[in-house]
């Protein structure tokens, strides 16, 4: 490991340990890509979570923004949002209270890297150790990034509820799967 990765890692613990608290079971988590890039996708992300955020309290839950499982440490965005803390997918995950149950909000361009990384033996263990259970939200905010339906089948299968937060109504197209119809409706 590179010694400004070590750093970040470093930092980004003492920021974690200072400035949040797990204390629920409950724990959304939205995931963000790690390219210091202006997206209108990321901004409205970040606004979700600004907003989800300060209703931590009244809703139980705990709420985070995240890097994706398999991507390098990452500070945050120097371009906007700079006062959001975005914390390593494991260290995160690492923190989470045992029995919890967590809600991955995932951008549609990220759903098969997503799932590719809950594949790691430090998740599985984790998940094992703790009795974690999760769900994937695909947060559908331009169809033109949006999964083909083969590689959502195998999400489908991997999850019990896949859900999905649609940016337009023209985003929402049932699909087939043998004899079940899936439906994604916009919240």
């Amino acid at each position: 490991m590179s010694i400004s990765r070590t750093l970040n890692t470093i930092t980004n613990e003492l920021n974690f340990r200072l400035r949040e608290k797990v204390n629920q079971t409950r724990i959304v988590v939205f995931l963000l890509p790690t390219e210091d890039q202006i997206s209108g996708g990321i901004i409205s992300v970040i606004s979700i979570y600004k907003e989800l955020k300060q209703l931590e309290s009244d809703l139980g839950i705990n709420v985070f923004l995240s890097t994706h499982p398999q991507a390098p440490p990452f500070m945050g965005y120097t371009l906007h949002n700079r006062d959001v803390k975005i914390y390593d997918f494991k260290q995160l995950i690492k923190k989470f209270l045992s029995n919890s149950s967590i809600l991955f909000h995932v951008p549609e361009s990220h759903v098969i890297q997503f799932c590719k990384g809950l594949r790691h033996p430090i998740l599985d263990k984790l998940r094992e150790e703790k009795n974690l259970t999760y769900d994937p939200n695909i947060l559908n905010q331009n169809s033109d990034y949006f999964p083909v339906k083969e590689d959502l089948i195998s999400l489908l299968h991997r999850f019990r509820n896949v859900t999905q937060t649609t940016a337009h109504y023209a985003y929402d197209k049932p699909f087939k799967i043998g004899e079940r119809t899936i439906y994604f409706l916009p919240i």
